[in-house]
């Protein structure tokens, strides 16, 4: 991955770093994401998710090999707000796209800009 981040107006998307671990646990574990977090098929979609869990969450997603997945980083705080994630895993005609953002920051055009 290049080593400059992917900046907009609102965010910025870059490489998960050890110290977002804190974030991606509280972000992962609001109950409204429950079901569609998004997190690599080893983990729970639906259980909570321990500090330990996140932070091999966190180490995965830099890890991995067939698809990118940047953290997001809203600019006026600095603070990991979500993920973006592109994966071509099983079929590398039919990729995706996800974004997730932590509820307490929807509606505010972050996860828009991320795509």
């Amino acid at each position: 991955m290049a080593d400059a981040p992917f900046e907009g107006r609102l965010i910025r998307l870059r490489a998960f770093e050890p110290g977002d671990t804190p974030a991606v646990e509280a972000y992962l574990n609001h109950p409204a994401l429950l079901g569609r977090r998004y997190v690599p098929w080893s983990f729970s979609d639906t259980a909570p998710l321990s500090g330990q869990q996140a932070a091999a969450i966190v180490q995965k997603w830099a890890e991995t090999e067939k698809g990118l997945v940047l953290a997001v980083v809203q600019r006026a705080t600095g603070q990991v707000v979500g993920h973006a994630e592109g994966e071509w895993d099983w079929d590398p005609h039919n990729p995706s796209v996800s974004v997730v953002i932590d509820p307490a920051h929807q509606r505010q055009g972050l996860g828009s800009e991320a795509l």
